[in-house]
């Protein structure tokens, strides 16, 4: 129609429009359809777009220039590189061996983000929503990269697309503990602190739990508490327990306005002895009372459950005495931890069928070598196919089927071996900030936070969080086999359960039996 025939049309009835064919019907439809094609390819674009997202890395804060600011894989690759060799902590590389990792200073992309003041601090955040708090002393102190290859090859989904690694391979045992808390999977995000105002109010809580779950508590409860300033500073746990004899000893206030326990009977020694102030959380009758003093002077964290790291392709054991036959013998291996490993020798020894004599028959089917100092050395050997089984807890064959997904390896709890005990919090009775302590163990036992840990492989303390969210957590995500982690250990209804009391009053003499029968068994080989 051209547009003399237009303006004459214009002019016109509707019912004359008709007859050139302009129904309302067909017209409206052609309105649709062209509406449809466009949502359709607006849609198309947004997906697009989503996808996208998660290959770039969000910078967020006091920054020069707006909040946030965003980078692709691409644009950190421009970026000045370099490659650094040390070894990973979360992968078993067939028994050890160096990893290639290349990447940009973190430094230089917090350069290149612009932010408006000096930065006292950063959150990264990573994969399920981990956080991990780094002071300006450490990224000032150490090279921390932001990876994005590993050998040369892109990081695999379950690391990347980018991972942040830390060059701490000079530094002692202690330090590098406390930096892998850094090596944040699948860091999506960057947080940039502000500078603290000089009235905020500082707790100190020491501790001696792993650091990948005291990064996650500061990063999480400064984000939603920034009026306190929350230092958290992680001890070994036998220098907490030496810490714990001398403050009773010399009656010294606690210099610490809390402490986050690894199990609880130092909990109870400071109980007794009037160091720690009472105190009911929130929702507390949602923690099963095992898990919690019933007199209000300590409350679980998180669970621990003791139990077998064992080799997958072999039956897992329904009881330890399978562990001297068969398939196992002189395949397993001991830890003589001398703080959670104690809840794990009376559990034996106070059980009939097993004993002391339980103990000497297992020394004596295996090599000393196979006595570890800790859970995780002896859950990597089983890991590496060198042990069949070993006394494991399981967070740690979480973590490791987590970063090698398809190991051989499964966590059970054989009937009598079903341990399970708490990470408590203590509040010091000399504190002089009583309402943020409360603040915060109200935050530690909260549904959020203990959500969190269940989806990072722990086991929570709050009843009303489904136990199949936690068995998902722990095993199917990693890609493991669920064998003996039943509802019962969660809820704290555990055969082998041992009085933490009895473990405070009788901790060094079962530990001193134990040594005095290693020496006899290994005299006689």
């Amino acid at each position: 129609m051209d547009d003399f025939e237009y303006e004459k049309n214009k002019q016109k009835k509707p019912e004359e429009i008709k007859k050139f064919g302009w129904s309302e019907p067909i017209f409206v439809g052609i309105i649709l359809l062209c509406l449809i094609c466009e949502f359709e390819l607006l849609s198309k674009s947004n997906e697009k777009t989503d996808s996208n997202n998660s290959n770039r890395l969000e910078v967020s804060g006091m920054l020069r220039r707006g909040v946030k600011r965003y980078f692709d894989i691409s644009d950190i690759r421009r970026m000045r590189g370099f490659t650094l060799t040390a070894s990973d902590p979360f992968t078993l590389n067939n028994g050890g061996g160096n990893v290639t990792f290349r990447g940009v200073d973190l430094k230089d992309l917090l350069a290149e983000a612009q932010p408006a003041t000096q930065t006292p601090k950063i959150v990264l955040v990573g994969g399920d929503d981990y956080h991990a708090v780094v002071r300006k002393e450490d990224f000032l102190k150490y090279k921390i990269m932001i990876c994005f290859e590993e050998n040369g090859a892109s990081l695999n989904m379950h690391k990347g697309p980018l991972r942040v690694v830390v060059d701490a391979e000079t530094e002692d045992f202690n330090e590098r503990k406390r930096l892998y808390a850094f090596w944040v999977c699948g860091l999506k995000r960057i947080l940039i602190g502000e500078q603290p105002s000089d009235n905020r109010t500082k707790l100190i809580v020491w501790t001696s739990i792993p650091g990948f779950i005291t990064a996650q508590i500061e990063g999480d409860f400064e984000q939603r508490f920034p009026e306190i300033d929350l230092n958290i500073e992680i001890k070994k746990a036998a220098y907490l327990h030496n810490q714990v004899l001398a403050w009773i000893a010399s009656g010294t206030p606690m210099p610490a306005d809390a402490i986050l326990f690894s199990e609880p009977s130092d909990a109870e020694r400071l109980k007794f002895a009037g160091f720690l102030r009472r105190y009911y959380p929130k929702d507390c009758e949602k923690i099963p009372l095992i898990y919690r003093d019933p007199d209000g002077y300590y409350t679980g964290v998180r669970i621990v459950n003791i139990g077998l790291a064992c080799n997958a392709n072999y039956p897992p054991p329904k009881d330890l005495n399978e562990l001297l036959d068969g398939d196992y013998k002189q395949k397993i291996g001991w830890v003589r931890s001398k703080h959670v490993g104690v809840y794990l020798l009376a559990s034996i020894v106070n059980q009939d069928e097993l004993g002391w004599t339980f103990i000497r028959k297992f020394l004596e089917n295996t090599e000393r070598e196979n006595i570890f100092d800790s859970y995780g050395d002896s859950t990597e050997q089983v890991a590496l196919g060198k042990l069949r089984a070993s006394f494991s807890l399981d967070y740690l064959a979480y973590n490791l089927l987590k970063a090698n997904p398809g190991l051989p390896l499964i966590f059970t709890q054989p009937m009598n071996c079903r341990i399970s005990i708490c990470s408590p919090i203590v509040i010091a009775s000399n504190t002089a900030k009583p309402r943020e302590i409360e603040i915060l163990v109200d935050d530690l036992v909260s549904q959020s936070f203990q959500a969190f840990l269940a989806k990072v492989g722990i086991a929570p303390i709050r009843s009303d969080i489904p136990i199949e969210e936690v068995t998902k957590a722990v095993w199917n995500t990693a890609g493991g086999t669920y064998a003996g982690l039943r509802e019962e250990s969660l809820t704290g209804i555990s055969p082998a359960a041992v009085d933490h009391r009895y473990i405070a009053a009788n901790s060094e003499g079962l530990r001193k039996n134990f040594e005095e029968i290693e020496s006899l068994v290994y005299e006689e080989k």
